[in-house]
């Protein structure tokens, strides 16, 4: 691991004591998809590297998805809130997603009009995208193909 210059884990997986290693220091921790992470889960890396750790990166986007609390009372108590939302509620300047990459334009309006304030654009536009290498594409006016997988089977490689 001291030979890596990054090293990619889960929140909670960098409390392993495979990652407490002496001589081992992380500077930088990045918490990518923040606003999915419960509070609790993202102190670990926090915590773990707090003797040289020189900065921390949050990202996130509080406009997408929280993170996942089953428990009723925990999420009645504020655990359900993010740190990446909590930081943000309290003022804490953020930069707001102008383009995004994942989505063809016509699904990703939604997006835009409800929680970017109709900011948020698509690149490559509808134009430049190409559709998937050997999928027949059912329409070639739709952005979505609804595919029937019922009678599918799951493959799993070793």
């Amino acid at each position: 691991l001291r030979a890596c210059d990054v090293v990619v884990t889960t929140c909670v997986g960098s409390g392993s004591e495979i990652l407490d290693e002496p001589g081992l220091e992380f500077r930088t921790v990045v918490i990518d998809e923040c606003s999915q992470a419960t509070e609790v889960s993202v102190l670990v890396p926090i915590v773990a590297a707090a003797r040289f750790i020189h900065q921390v990166v949050f990202l996130g986007d509080h406009h997408q998805l929280p993170p996942t609390v089953v428990s009723k009372e925990a999420a009645s108590k504020g655990l359900d809130v993010s740190t990446f939302a909590r930081l943000y509620l309290a003022g804490l300047h953020t930069n707001i997603l102008l383009v995004q990459y994942r989505m063809h334009p016509e699904i990703s309006k939604l997006a835009s009009r409800n929680f970017y304030f109709g900011k948020l654009k698509a690149n490559p536009t509808a134009a430049e995208r190409k559709p998937p290498k050997n999928f027949p594409w059912p329409s070639t006016t739709e952005p979505i193909a609804w595919i029937d997988v019922s009678n599918g089977s799951e493959l799993k490689e070793r």
